[in-house]
């Protein structure tokens, strides 16, 4: 299986791991022009593998949340250690408790 890379880009950001602890992770998102940097809280899921139309296969790997998962499998923050306590609440298993708390800091 592929393991979800420690640094990573797209088009407009650049993403660094900065913790992990089993499935979960925190990541900065440093924007590429701006330079501005947030904090992600992800909960890394698994892709299966699959084989496209043209014969193409992409192999099982763990996968960073699109943004049709966010808010539920992974949250954005302005400060480290906002991002800090909700990955720690996260892994404790009160993960709803700070979703309310942090409410008006997700992006």
């Amino acid at each position: 299986m592929k393991i979800l890379a420690v640094t990573f880009e797209d088009r407009t950001f650049r993403y660094d791991r900065i913790e992990r602890e089993g499935m979960a992770a925190i990541y900065s998102q440093t924007h590429k022009a701006s330079g501005i940097k947030r904090y992600e809280v992800v909960r890394i899921r698994i892709a299966r593998a699959h084989t496209w139309p043209n014969g193409t296969e992409t192999p099982e790997q763990e996968s960073y949340p699109g943004a049709n998962a966010w808010g539920r499998y992974g949250h954005t923050f302005h400060t480290h250690a906002s991002a800090q306590n909700h990955f720690h609440a996260l892994l404790a298993g009160r993960e709803s408790a700070t979703n309310e708390e942090h409410q008006g800091e997700n992006v």
